[in-house]
């Protein structure tokens, strides 16, 4: 068995173990704005990933690869624990978590890399808006 069954196998266990212990939370007045309800949502969404990362573990032919432990990743670790914690200690407390939320994702995405140049403004947005909008009208918690 190789370690994208053992990862969706274990992910999947801690997710129904999860969802299993949100049940035992007390019920609030809605769905969405009770003690169960952002932990039932994370549980979910534990659930799909591993389901996801099941379903590509099917698929996945063999292929040996020796993990590599260069410069490269050393910076890029370096770069997410400096820049995370930049984040949460200074940019929440100074500048509110929505301006600091967008800058995080916003360096963060072009530090990696992860879509291209002219995808990072909307990726940065669209997550800042969808933050705002499942936490303050769907959950009624208010952002910090």
């Amino acid at each position: 068995m190789n370690k994208e069954w053992m990862l969706g196998i274990c992910s999947m266990l801690v997710s129904v173990f999860f969802i299993w212990q949100t049940f035992q939370l007390p019920e609030g007045d809605h769905v969405l704005n009770s003690s169960r309800s952002f932990p039932m949502l994370l549980g979910v969404l534990l659930m799909i990933v591993s389901t996801i990362q099941l379903v590509k573990a099917s698929r996945y032919k063999k292929a040996v690869v020796s993990p590599s432990y260069g410069n490269g990743n050393i910076r890029r670790g370096a770069f997410y624990v400096l820049w995370t914690g930049i984040y949460i200690f200074v940019g929440i407390p100074f500048i509110g978590f929505i301006l600091a939320t967008f800058l995080y994702l916003f360096v963060g995405i072009t530090f990696y890399k992860e879509v291209r140049w002219y995808q990072v403004l909307p990726v940065s947005v669209g997550s800042i808006l969808l933050f705002y909008f499942v936490f303050t009208r769907l959950m009624y918690i208010q952002l910090p």
